[in-house]
């Protein structure tokens, strides 16, 4: 079980290593360290407006951070497609 446990950790820093989550986490702090863009969004989840809505998809690091955010779910279903054929057909329980 220990080594189970290791061969996670070594995965999980590999993982926040990779360009992919290195480059999310950049985009992510960029748009949240937008305030302006921020309030629109905070703004639009209240009073949802297509106008608003518009606003923000137009912002390049709003669509910068969502098409980072599409790289690293990738990661994760191929991930989880891996210990779907490691597991086979045993399920943890």
């Amino acid at each position: 079980m220990e080594e189970l446990i290791d061969k996670l950790e070594q995965l999980k820093l590999e993982i926040s290593k990779s360009r992919e989550v290195r480059l999310f986490l950049e985009k992510k702090d960029e748009v949240f360290g937008d305030k302006e863009l921020v309030s629109m969004i905070e703004k639009y989840k209240n009073y949802p407006d297509d106008k608003l809505k518009k606003k923000i998809l137009e912002s390049s690091s709003f669509l910068e951070y969502k098409k980072n955010e599409n790289e690293v779910n990738f990661i994760i279903l191929r991930i989880n497609q891996a210990f779907k054929k490691i597991r086979g057909n045993y399920d943890c329980r």
